[in-house]
């Protein structure tokens, strides 16, 4: 794909035959980015500016980026349509030289940049100790808290850039923005890292276990001994899943204390944990069914042991 002169993106190769397509391509996007942007704030006209290493541009939007068809560049004439894009000055690095008449010249030469001990610096800060850092941390958590506890932090990347977009660039926040944040805050909720933990260490070394695949669901104690089967249903298809696509040989039931989406005594909890046990053995998939029970120590008691000996 490739950005026109009109600001339009084309994805044909007309460009491999007609260079003049992408006269002043680069400038053309600022324009149509800038409507883009200001539409957001209920506005519809803007000025742009782009500062390149040459030249200095502006251009004026109403409604759509203002077209011309008698466009010049270098005092060449174009006899096609672009952007209204008028250079008003010369760029950053642009240099200023008296040419062989006496004549003062500015560009279109650039001056070029010797890295100093700052950039050099930043380098090995940003490669060498953060990322690095990044990524020792990262495999470190993913192997004491799990792919899904780690994973939670994505819920967060979307009210962090809302709220930074609205603290730093004054962004107008909506009542979708708010019912969004809600929601995924209701979501986080829902999913309480506490049991996954102890559950998966405890049925690694019970029953030998290479990997846990964890299904989060709130309250799936209830959910399955009490649930109607249009509840039930999509429950039984992950685990479905999980068997067929991960080879999974058993498969836990657990029920635990402090749960937010169940809150029934400990005794309820272990008479749910009994029949949705039975009621997943009746599915009939080629895994054993277990039951278990995370007390308020958050050590796991086996309430459902498997049938045959593990």
């Amino acid at each position: 794909m490739t950005l026109t002169r009109e600001g339009t993106v084309d994805r044909s190769t007309m460009q491999d035959c007609s260079a003049a397509l992408t006269l002043l391509s680069g400038p053309a996007g600022g324009p149509v980015a800038g409507l883009f942007y200001v539409r957001t704030h209920g506005q519809n006209k803007c000025i742009t500016t782009d500062m390149g290493g040459t030249s200095f541009e502006a251009s004026v939007a109403v409604d759509s980026p203002m077209i011309k068809n008698d466009g010049e560049i270098a005092r060449h004439k174009i006899a096609l349509p672009m952007l209204d894009i008028h250079t008003v000055g010369a760029g950053g690095g642009s240099i200023a030289r008296v040419d062989a008449g006496g004549h003062l010249k500015v560009g279109p030469a650039s001056a070029g940049a010797v890295p100093g001990p700052e950039v050099w610096a930043s380098l090995v800060g940003l490669a060498a100790i953060s990322t690095t850092l990044a990524y020792i941390m990262y495999y470190r958590i993913l192997a004491t808290a799990g792919a899904v506890n780690l994973l939670l932090v994505t819920f967060l990347v979307p009210v962090s850039a809302i709220l930074l977009g609205a603290l730093i660039l004054h962004e107008r926040l909506s009542l979708n923005h708010f019912a969004g944040m809600a929601c995924i805050g209701a979501g986080l909720a829902c999913i309480d890292g506490r049991v996954q933990r102890p559950t998966i260490l405890w049925m690694r070394d019970r029953f030998t276990l290479d990997y846990v695949d964890v299904i989060s669901e709130p309250g799936p104690d209830k959910l399955l001994a009490d649930g109607w089967p249009s509840d039930v249903q999509p429950v039984r298809k992950k685990v479905g899943f999980s068997i067929q696509a991960h080879a999974s040989r058993l498969v836990a039931i657990c029920g635990h204390y402090d749960c937010a989406g169940n809150p029934a005594t400990p005794d309820e909890h272990r008479e749910q944990i009994r029949r949705s046990v039975r009621l997943m053995r009746e599915w009939g998939f080629p895994a054993e069914i277990v039951g278990l029970w995370l007390n308020e120590q958050w050590q796991i008691e086996l309430v459902v042991p498997p049938l045959k000996s593990a």
